[in-house]
């Protein structure tokens, strides 16, 4: 049965992020204005090449990014709501819908020790 759900949130998973793509052709102007408002100037958070890796590995970048819903929640959102990096392991492997309930229900990931304590102590990094 877990397989099943599994196979069903990588199905959601793929469904939502071929639908955000698309073209219309039309032309937009991207240049950024001289000054902009302050409310407009985001921080950038770059994720460091190794915490990228294993993200990547593990598939976690494929429903999360680092300060933007996809989804599932912002890894600055979860930063938010977790105290340490059991609780980040455990929640990887064991999600709990409950905490993110405007979010789809993430599967559990078989992640190893080595890769949770890398990439859980870099989203405590990010707490504000």
């Amino acid at each position: 049965m877990k397989t099943f759900k599994n196979t069903l949130l990588v199905i959601s998973a793929v469904v939502t992020l071929a639908s955000c793509g698309g073209s219309d052709n039309k032309t937009e102007n991207t240049t950024p204005p001289a000054n902009p408002p302050k409310s407009l100037v985001a921080d950038v958070i770059e994720v460091p090449a190794d915490v990228n890796a294993l993200l990547e590995k593990n598939t976690c970048l494929t429903c999360h990014k680092v300060d933007e819903k996809l989804v599932g929640p912002p890894y600055t959102t979860v930063a938010e709501n977790v105290s340490s990096v059991e609780e980040i392991i455990g929640l990887i492997r064991e999600p709990k819908p409950e905490h993110y309930p405007d979010y789809p229900e993430m599967a559990g990931i078989d992640i190893s020790d080595e890769d949770g304590k890398v990439i859980a102590a870099w989203i405590l990094s990010l707490k504000k």
